[in-house]
């Protein structure tokens, strides 16, 4: 195995510049370092841009675009996230991602992909990268970044034995993704539509089917609750990267076990959503299913817990994620710093729709069956990861031999 620099490898680039006047409503996607750390993890971006398209033909003619079997890699920011490309048509934003292309045969994209995505790979870009506030990875720098080159029979190996757990990764990601939707559907279906089991002989009283009640929110949900602690309880930190935009469950690979008590507090079972600008705008929530049952976890003080009090967690989620709820705590917002905060006071008196307790029973069983099918699929998703992650340093390193 020798080592040699990227450079002599690949052609390392970037883009045309691409300016914000040029944005459209739709089009060719345009991707910035955000969209591609997404992609990466399996997810659709939530807040794509688009150029025209025939802006992209022009750009296509006269330097070219990524292709399949290219790479790109977070520049600016969040440092080292590959991304291989697939199949698929689009631009990025020049100065945030760095594009390897033309890979001579000696090297595997794929190959170098799992390179980076190793301990080892990710924290030898952040030693070698520049700038404090904002730390960034050069195209010079990346030409002089040094790897292990096996021979290409070996890259090819390894890469056929990792893309077989990401491959498995993806696949259950699919799913959760499809029965999150499943269940985020029956609650609109419900209790947005109103079409409940028995709707069609349900008798309405201004305009809510009679049994159900508009209360306040902190009628029958708890709002930062105060959980007592003792010392020797363990602690999980949980900061505002792990809520997701798109996905109900807190991204287990941000958390920390830590002894402290300052923070917001919360259990399991409890959701947690961003009050902050612009993570609220963008929909980070999450759903707590990480601790064990004796921990309590300890977040960032830009959280407002919600914990179901007279219903179940997902219920509480659904009301988290609804549309008229996010947009009654945006609308609440204030703050004379730049980053303004929805007003939990405001939001502790929102007045909601409470079904009666037959249809939440039935609401609490049906989806009960699908979140404990999801946290299957989670809990097989975080194994795979672990025996990926397990055996991609040393397969990297030759520790462990390929045939």
């Amino acid at each position: 195995m020798k080592e040699e620099k990227l450079g002599n490898l690949c052609t390392i680039t970037s883009s045309k510049r691409i300016f914000a006047n040029q944005y459209v409503n739709e089009g060719v996607p345009f991707y910035r370092s955000k969209e591609i750390i997404e992609k990466n993890d399996f997810k659709q971006p939530t807040e794509p841009l688009y150029i025209a398209e025939n802006i992209y033909e022009q750009i296509e003619a006269k330097y070219g675009v990524p292709k399949e079997g290219d790479m790109l890699l977070t520049s600016v920011g969040t440092l080292g996230i590959p991304y291989i490309v697939k199949n698929e048509r689009f631009y990025f934003k020049d100065g945030n991602l760095t594009w390897f292309k033309d890979f001579k045969d000696s090297l595997s994209s794929k190959y170098l992909y799992y390179c980076l995505t190793s301990t080892f790979g990710r924290q030898s870009l952040l030693n070698i990268a520049i700038g404090s506030s904002q730390p960034a990875l050069t195209i010079e720098i990346l030409k002089r970044y040094k790897i292990n080159v096996p021979k290409r029979v070996v890259q090819d190996k390894i890469v056929e034995i990792l893309s077989a757990y990401d491959e498995l990764i993806m696949n259950n990601k699919q799913q959760i993704k499809i029965l999150e939707q499943m269940a985020e559907n029956l609650y609109k279906e419900w209790f947005v539509r109103f079409r409940f089991p028995g709707y069609e002989t349900a008798e309405f009283v201004e305009g809510v089917p009679k049994g159900w009640k508009r209360c306040r929110l902190k009628e029958f949900i708890n709002f930062n609750p105060n959980y007592k602690t003792e010392k020797k309880q363990y602690y999980t930190n949980i900061p505002m990267a792990a809520l997701s935009t798109n996905g109900m469950y807190i991204n287990e690979a941000e958390i920390s076990l830590e002894e402290k008590s300052s923070g917001t507090h919360f259990r399991n079972g409890d959701v947690l959503f961003a009050k902050i600008t612009p993570c609220l705008e963008n929909g980070k929530t999450g759903l707590v299913t990480c601790l064990k049952d004796n921990e309590i976890g300890v977040g960032s003080t830009e959280f407002i817990v919600m914990q179901g009090a007279k219903v179940s967690s997902f219920f509480t989620y659904c009301i988290a994620r609804n549309d008229l709820f996010r947009q009654l705590a945006i609308n609440s917002m204030n703050g004379a710093d730049g980053r303004q905060r929805a007003d939990i006071s405001f939001i502790q008196n929102i007045k909601w729709i409470l079904p009666d307790d037959e249809i939440l029973l039935k609401f609490e069983h049906i989806t009960s069956a699908i979140i404990k099918q999801i946290n299957i699929l989670h809990k097989q998703n975080q194994n795979l990861i672990k025996q990926r992650d397990y055996l991609l340093p040393r397969l990297m390193s030759g520790k462990l031999q390929v045939k």
